[in-house]
Formats: structure tokens, sequence, C-alpha cells
């Protein structure tokens, strides 16, 4: 998905690019214009040069560009912020009066501020594009009910200070993945980052067709992968003939000396992933690091945790509109708010999930899809579940699995830890643990207060952990 830049020109762009001509001459000033793209293409061409030489550069070309298109203009700001004649000695040189020249410079500063930006656009476009080759193609055309988490995320990675970690952990499905992805092609178009590298450690990926693609020929991702996957979409080529030592030292030199953005897409599948972690701490600052990750890294120092959750039953049912819409399915996109919280209450607001349901209403009715999907019966459906939980259930030891089995009799809100302990039959020692273990995989939702938490289940989780056997050992 190619985005589509918004090429109108800030409102007080005019009057920046007036201040920044009327400090051609000024030394130590605030450079207004140091947060353009054109600004950092010229930083990164010439190591060193002054903000103050940044900005004449910008101005300069786009005097120059201005004058083939109108060479009064160009001249006439020339004369007036380079050459510093007064607007009297303008107006005497072209017989004009004062307030005639006002009025033409006014103009002259609009066109040039036009003629900068539609140059700061073409960079902007060209970075776009750089920045995508090395995306994978987006699954969603939009999103739903991420606006508080993109806010968040934003601030955490413009701010030019701790934390150089961020993650988004979450369940399967849940749109960490696609988060990331809007994240950094927003990113793309502005100044902050010199470098925006994307490294995905996914092995797996789940099709709404109910397919699982697997990618068996790609390495595992450790530091060495991951440096020499960084060092091809940076352009570091002259790297990549060392040794493993001297690459990653030459990498770290640049990630140290550049603000770059390195996103880590699904760390969980990485084999030895609490490893790597303390290991890219020798590498941020002023780069930062996104990581996407079914398994919790709270419990690590210097990582800023996001947790995505499931949807709420208004973006669910604005996700199964804009769908339904776009695949064509014109009876579900009209139908009626009580038959489209059916499809809620049985996904959770995952939004995979309730993507998979729309899909089979193209052969099944709604009814059959729900009816399937709740019971886990089809083979799209077992897999799904799989494909989100069956390595982690895997992993659990039987007291964890205890556990998940007693969340099935919690209600709604949630149940405390004596009632969860109570129907594992553990004490609560060993279930505080083996509900911190279940939370950082993703597997159990916390909620409640700080004096009283309480614990529950996805619908999605509820749905899978129902199907094993009661208290499989």
């Amino acid at each position: 998905m190619t985005r589509h830049l918004d090429v109108t020109m800030p409102k007080d762009f005019v009057n920046r690019v007036h201040q920044a001509l009327r400090a051609w001459h000024t030394q130590g000033n605030k450079d207004v214009l140091s947060d353009l793209l054109l600004a950092d293409r010229m930083r990164n061409e010439q190591a060193g040069i002054s903000p103050r030489l940044v900005t004449n550069r910008i101005l300069m070309n786009g005097l120059d560009c201005l004058k083939e298109t109108n060479e009064d203009a160009s001249d006439l700001l020339y004369r007036r912020f380079l050459d510093r004649e007064t607007a009297l000695q303008v107006a005497h040189g072209r017989n004009l009066s004062e307030d005639v020249v006002f009025q033409r410079q006014r103009a002259a500063i609009a066109q040039l501020a036009q003629t900068i930006w539609n140059q700061e656009t073409d960079e902007r476009q060209k970075k776009l594009r750089e920045t995508e080759a090395r995306l994978e193609p987006p699954s969603y055309s939009r999103l739903f009910g991420v606006e508080e988490k993109m806010a968040e995320a934003y601030a955490q990675i413009e701010a030019f200070s701790e934390p150089w970690l961020i993650a988004f952990e979450g369940l399967g499905g849940i749109g960490k993945t696609s988060l990331a992805d809007a994240l950094v092609r927003d990113l793309a178009c502005q100044a902050r980052f010199c470098e925006i590298g994307w490294v995905s450690a996914r092995r797996r990926l789940f099709r709404l067709s109910g397919d699982i693609e697997t990618s068996d020929d790609q390495p595992d991702l450790t530091l060495g992968e991951l440096a020499d996957r960084l060092i091809d979409q940076f352009g570091l080529g002259t790297l990549r003939r060392r040794s493993d030592a001297e690459k990653l030292m030459g990498l770290k030199g640049f990630l140290r000396s550049e603000p770059c953005l390195v996103v880590i897409d699904n760390l969980e599948t990485v084999a030895d992933y609490r490893a790597l972690v303390p290991e890219l701490m020798a590498l941020i600052n002023p780069t930062k690091f996104l990581i996407t990750t079914r398994h919790s890294l709270r419990d690590m120092s210097g990582v800023y945790c996001l947790t995505l959750r499931q949807l709420s039953r208004d973006d669910t049912l604005a996700l199964i509109r804009h769908e339904a819409e776009t695949r064509g399915l014109r009876e579900l996109a009209d139908a009626t708010e009580v038959e489209l919280d059916q499809i809620y209450r049985v996904t959770g607001g995952n939004p995979l999930a309730t993507k998979l349901i729309i899909g089979q209403i193209h052969t099944l009715s709604l009814p059959v899809a729900l009816a399937r999907f709740d019971t886990a019966k089809g083979g799209s459906v077992d897999e799904l579940l799989a494909f989100i939980y069956a390595n982690a259930w895997q992993s659990l030891n039987p007291d964890s699995r205890r556990v998940l089995q007693a969340l099935l009799l919690v209600p709604e809100e949630g149940g405390r830890l004596e009632q969860i302990a109570a129907a594992a039959e553990l004490d609560a020692d060993a279930t505080a643990n083996c509900l911190h273990l279940l939370a950082a995989l993703s597997l159990v939702s916390v909620g409640g207060s700080l004096m009283e938490r309480r614990y529950s289940l996805h619908q999605l989780t509820h749905t899978f952990v129902a199907r094993q056997s009661p208290f499989d050992q």
C-alpha cells in the first residue's frame, strides 16, 4: 500500500520562509527549516555543515528554481534579503512605489515558499518509496481503534531521549505489525530519522483463506543476521566484505552517530529473543528500536511496553462494515448492529479473527459461519487458533495449563487470584507464578486496580482452551 502524501503546504510555511530570508546574514538564530527532509539530505551530504548554511542553501535552491518561472520575483527577493537593499532602493531601481515593492515582495515570498515545499514533497516521496521497499505489503487498508496507542507510540518514538526500545505486545492477530507498519509509513515522510529499517523474524504467516505459510528458508534472526540485513537496507555495502565483528562494529558506529529507527517484527519467533534484546542496547542512542512481540518484555530493563488489546464493540463493527464494503459484501455492510454484534461476541474484537469470519460469509450464511467459529469447527478456524495459540500452549507446564482451564470458570469481569487458585487446586504462590507467565505470553488479560487485580481470558483464548482436554497434562 503506497501512502499518498499530503502535499498541502503548512499554513505557517510562508512565514517560516520569510523568517529564514530575514536571517540570511544572521548567525546563531533558530533554524526554522531544520525539520525539512531537504535539510536532512544536505546534512548527510556534508558532515558538519552549520544549520545557518543548510537553511541558506535551501533558500538559494528555491530561488534558483523560482527564477525559471518568475525571474522578477526571484530577483526581488535576492536584492531585498541577500544584497540587503532597502525597499526604497528597490523601488527607485524599478521605478515603483515602496507599497508596490512590499506587495510584490509578499507575493514573491509566497511563491518561493510554494517552490521549496514542492521540493520538500518530492524529497518526502522519494524517502517514502525507499522505506516502503523495505516493508511487506500491508494486510490492512484502514486501522480502527488505534488512535490512543498511535499517539502514545509517537510520543515515545519521536522523543530525543529514552526510551530507546519500544515494544508492541499482545495476542496474535491483534494488530501489532499493522500498527508498526502504519507508524513507519508516517515517519518515512518526516526528518526525524535519517534511516528506517524493517527486519521480520516471522516464520509463519496466516492467510485469511485459512492457510498458514511457513518460511523454512529464512535464517534465524541473530545479532549477526540483523546486522547483515540492516547493512543492506542502509546502503552500507562496504561493510559486507568485513568480518562479523567488523560488520557489527561498523553498524554500531552508524547507528550511534545517526538517528535511525529499526523495527524488529515478531520477535517472539527468535529462538533466544531474551538474549537478543540486551544486545540491542549496544546499538541504541540516538537510534531507536521498535519491537513487535507476543511475549511481553515488561520484566526487561529499558524497554517501554505498549500492550495492544482487542477492539471495542464500536470499532469492531466499524471494521466489519469497512471490510464488507471493500470486499463487495453489501448485505453484511448493511446488516443491523444486532446482527454484527454476534461477530463481536464470537471473536472478542480480534481483528484477524473478525476478518476470517467476514471472508467465510462469501460462501456461508452468518449463522453458519458463527456456529463453526464458536465451536472451532472447520479447517480455517482450527488453523487460526493453532496459529495464535499452539506454540504457547505447548510451552506451558501442567500448572499453567490448569490455571488456564480454571479461568474458563471466572465471570466476565475477571477472577481474583484466590478464586483462580481454588478452581485450579493450586496454592496462591504457584497460581501467581502461573498468571505472571500466562500474562507474559499474552494468554491472560490483567485488569482490576492496583489493590485488586482481576484475570480473564480473551474470547478467542477461551475458545481455544475450552477445546483442550480438561486439565490436560
